[in-house]
């Protein structure tokens, strides 16, 4: 069948477009061109208006904390030299040090067992594609694990002896990652296993077996467990289904806690024994979030969003009894972020609609309660911040959706268009 002139010329046009436009590369600086961010930079503020803006930024939260081993140190992100960087501070609302410096963006992960050594990530010029570093817990220079050009290096975890870290690194295929360990005392490292798809490690076992998450997409996923012995993969949740799924180990051998939505509209929480589900988050129209137990294998902490609002329980990872974790009236989102490696102690953030986040910490032993990093917040008083209600809509059928709603405290010149 012969083309008529105009598709011809259609023809000829995707042709050339194709052979001039480059590739895709993948996230970062580097997938955009130059002209394409010139066209889309944001435009110069006028002096006054720039300044009220800046003091809005400057309102600033701690990131996550990660207590030391012996809880008398915590580190953490904090962006308060306006690039992300990893500081240190030696009790309750000391004077925070510190750690890292310069202008790349850059977060702890993790601390050794023993307390001695850092895990560090670092982006070079907001790449987005990240190098694992290890820095000494009291300071000094990065020690390099993997940085590559174009490459992204994700922290997994260390073993609970200290002598390894896992990571995984899209070094070998770009679109799919190949893990690794990295001994510490020698630098060496050894290439794990290599899967095609989106795989990451949720546990591990002393034994070096690893429980791992394949995402299939946002809303399904599959749990498998590899076994270093074997060198084998063996699926255990999600296989040929359209679930949600994701697991730990539980305190007890032959035990998982599952996170799933497979057998309700939310997502719930179940102890996996035999292939039998157990829940153990109640029933209700909210999700469980996240959930997560600490290494000593004694508390399990789960976050429920109910309708907005994030709230944290714990459990006995034994028993699976509740047990009360501390309160915060006031708070819109309280968080359990880490804990100590013996279990004893629990970092909690804590957030409000007139305060950014805090980190807390909270003793099991003593059940003493205290703030460890407070937020920045020069040059405004968030007391008079307007705070935002929970509201609802109806649907064209009639179901009710969720908002929140934020109105002026005074009226007044309104800017917005």
């Amino acid at each position: 069948m012969k083309l008529a002139p105009l598709a011809l010329l259609i023809c000829a046009t995707l042709t050339t477009q194709a052979a001039d436009t480059p590739s895709y590369q993948g996230l970062g600086a580097d997938s955009i061109s130059p002209e394409t961010l010139e066209t889309f930079r944001a435009k110069t503020l006028a002096p006054d208006l720039s300044r009220k803006v800046q003091r809005m930024l400057d309102l600033r939260g701690p990131g996550a904390g990660i207590l030391s081993p012996d809880g008398k140190a915590m580190y953490y992100g904090w962006r308060v030299t306006g690039t992300a960087q990893v500081w240190r501070v030696d009790g309750p609302e000391r004077f925070p040090m510190q750690m890292t410096g310069g202008e790349d963006a850059t977060a702890v992960r993790d601390i050794s067992p023993d307390g001695k050594w850092l895990f560090i990530s670092r982006d070079r010029k907001g790449e987005e594609n990240p190098g694992l570093y290890l820095q000494a817990a009291n300071g000094g220079e990065l020690k390099l694990i993997q940085h590559l050009p174009g490459i992204q290096t994700f922290f997994e975890f260390v073993s609970d002896d200290g002598r390894y870290v896992y990571y995984r690194s899209n070094d070998e295929v770009r679109d799919s990652y190949t893990f690794y360990r990295y001994e510490l005392a020698s630098g060496k490292k050894e290439k794990l296993f290599a899967q095609k798809g989106s795989w990451n490690i949720v546990d591990h076992r002393a034994d070096g077996t690893l429980l791992l998450q394949k995402s299939l997409s946002n809303v399904v996923s599959e749990v498998w467990e590899w076994s270093p012995l074997k060198g084998e993969f063996r699926p255990l949740l999600g296989k040929d289904e359209s679930e949600d799924y994701s697991a730990q180990y539980g305190a007890t051998p032959g035990e998982l806690i599952v996170q799933t939505s497979k057998f309700d509209d939310a997502r719930r929480l179940y102890k996996l024994v035999d292939g039998k589900f157990s829940p153990l988050s109640p029933a209700q129209k909210w999700d469980v979030a996240s959930f997560s137990l600490d290494r000593a294998r004694q508390k399990l902490y789960y976050a429920v969003n109910e309708a907005g609002y994030t709230k944290s329980y714990a459990l006995d990872a034994k028993t699976l009894k509740p047990l009360k974790l501390p309160t915060f009236p006031d708070a819109d989102h309280v968080m359990v972020l880490n804990s100590t490696q013996d279990g004893r102690r629990v970092v909690m953030g804590v957030e409000s609609a007139s305060q950014p986040n805090s980190n807390y910490v909270f003793d099991w032993k003593t059940h003493q309660l205290a703030r460890w990093i407070a937020p920045s917040m020069p040059e405004v008083d968030t007391s008079k911040f307007s705070v935002a209600k929970l509201e609802s809509y109806p649907s064209r059928d009639g179901q009710q959706i969720p908002m929140f709603v934020q109105r002026p405290t005074h009226c007044g010149p309104n800017p917005a268009r």
